[in-house]
Formats: C-alpha cells, sequence, structure tokens
C-alpha cells in the first residue's frame, strides 16, 4: 500500500525536486529532506510551500 502512495505522489516529487534546484545551495540543504519525505500528507505539502 505505501508503495502505491508514493508513486501516486511522485510527480509532485519531481515537480517540488526542480523548484528545489532553483534554491540556495543552504535552502536546498533544508527542503531535499523534506520532499524526499514527502508522503502526499496535506500538512506536509503546506509545510513545504510554507518554509
Amino acid at each position: 500500500m505505501m508503495l502505491f502512495m508514493e508513486k501516486d505522489f511522485e510527480p509532485l516529487k519531481t515537480r517540488l525536486r526542480e523548484i528545489n534546484k532553483l534554491l540556495d545551495l543552504d535552502e536546498q540543504a533544508y527542503f531535499e529532506p523534506l520532499v524526499e519525505k514527502f508522503s502526499g500528507d496535506t500538512s506536509e505539502f503546506q509545510r513545504i510551500m510554507r518554509d
């Protein structure tokens, strides 16, 4: 079930990775773990976008 969930959000994670590459190196270091751990939870997404 978890693998299915990860696949559903892979396009979003791909886009978040692209956005992350545009950030400063220190910001990339902060956001990369958040993006990689993203499981599709709305609050996680809101935190990434807010920060």
